[in-house]
């Protein structure tokens, strides 16, 4: 089965089970999520807690800002938490740092930008220390413009992290998005090289495959349609590397970038031959 891989963000907001509060203005006493599940909990803040400055250096982070503490615990398995922030009041670049439950220790620090309805971020890829199962925390959350905005938080464990179980993709338009993915390996092959992606490095990676039909005849023509691209940070592009074969022994044939957040597309000659494809 040909394999290939895209490294896109794609936002989706959904807002259930919200109620309004005054935002949270201390590490001491923030308002507190629970448990967070693989349902959405969500928040409407009316206003920020309080003001401070953002996490972050250069533009669009400069200046006192809105700030709001947000206490939120995992579960006893550790699984990705991803927090949805959508704009109200609250305009601007977003950034968040992620305290111990005594906002004592560091756990992560992100510049979030703003996707033009929000920003987004997961607990998946902590840049300081890793978080651990039955355990709370309390989120920094900085707005450039001080005001309301609405927080949703879900657990999410992303079937196609990895090339073992990748999503089929197929002329049917899919909403996809790479929320909690992350471009580690298990342990039953090894990530790819960037370079195979046509990308410098990797951060949120997904697994697609495509399986061309009976009756095509060397090379296979496919199609690879992207649209509607909404990155949190700004930036919309995409990398995506194609292969043959299977997990731990892919044979690389080839990649293509792009940039811009709507209508991007790539085609690409699939070499491979139509009896040679392997099927889950």
């Amino acid at each position: 089965m040909p394999f290939l891989k895209l490294s896109t963000l794609f936002l989706i907001t959904c807002l259930v089970k919200c109620s309004s509060v005054f935002s949270q203005g201390t590490c001491a006493s923030p308002y507190n999520l629970g448990t967070i599940g693989s349902s959405n909990s969500c928040v409407n803040f009316a206003t920020n807690g309080t003001t401070g400055s953002a996490p972050c250096a250069g533009a669009g982070y400069g200046g006192s800002g809105g700030v709001t503490y947000v206490k939120f615990c995992t579960g006893a398995t550790l699984t990705c938490i991803n927090f949805n922030i959508t704009n109200g009041g609250a305009l601007g670049n977003f950034a968040v740092t992620v305290y111990s439950s005594n906002c004592s220790t560091s756990m992560d620090a992100k510049c979030l930008g703003n996707s033009g309805t929000g920003a987004t971020f997961n607990t998946s890829s902590p840049s300081t220390n890793p978080y651990q199962p039955n355990s709370c925390y309390i989120a920094r959350i900085w707005s450039a413009t001080a005001g309301g905005f609405s927080l949703c938080a879900q657990t999410i464990a992303p079937p196609n992290d990895f090339c073992t179980s990748p999503t089929q993709i197929s002329p049917t338009a899919q909403s996809l998005n790479n929320y909690c993915m992350t471009a580690g390996s298990n342990g039953s092959y090894t990530e790819p090289p960037a370079g195979q992606f046509c990308a410098g490095s990797l951060q949120n990676n997904a697994w697609y495959a495509v399986t061309t039909l009976s009756n095509c005849s060397f090379p296979c023509s496919v199609t690879i349609t992207i649209a509607g691209i909404i990155c949190s940070g700004g930036g919309a592009g995409f990398q995506i590397g194609y292969w043959t074969g299977a997990c731990g022994a892919l044979s690389n044939i080839g990649c293509t970038s792009g940039s811009g957040g709507n209508g991007n597309s790539n085609h690409f000659q699939l070499k491979s031959k139509p009896n040679g494809v392997d099927r889950n």
